[in-house]
């Protein structure tokens, strides 16, 4: 499955304690020793504090809107229609598929008064 100098790699001691612990997701990514945080550069702290605290206008204006919360309103799905009804559950529906004669030749047998829709 892995090559000769995968391997390889594992059976040193210094590499496995590294590798062993990177998730499979983080394999594909090169390990970083760089940590970025605001205290290790001046610069960011000072232009962090320069920063007003008041937001601007143009950065409310370009803010998302709030969105809409939906209910769970359930119940409304059945909204009846004669013509998609006969469409779909129909003596001629059920005519047109092999399935559908099946359907029909069961309720025959059966002695149904009324074969479908």
């Amino acid at each position: 499955m892995f090559g000769a100098s995968v391997r390889a790699a594992f059976r040193t001691p210094a590499v496995r304690s590294s590798v062993a612990s990177r998730t499979f997701i983080t394999l594909s990514r090169p390990i970083t020793a760089q940590i970025s945080s605001p205290l290790s550069r001046p610069s960011a702290i000072l232009s962090s504090l320069a920063r007003p605290a008041i937001p601007t206008v143009s950065s409310l204006l370009s803010a998302p809107a709030p969105v809409a919360v939906r209910t769970n309103t359930r119940g409304n799905e059945y909204q009846p229609s004669q013509r998609k009804r006969k469409r779909k559950h129909g003596f001629l529906a059920k005519l047109a598929t092999p399935g559908g004669r099946k359907v029909l030749k069961r309720r025959r047998a059966k002695g149904r008064k009324f074969l479908s829709h």
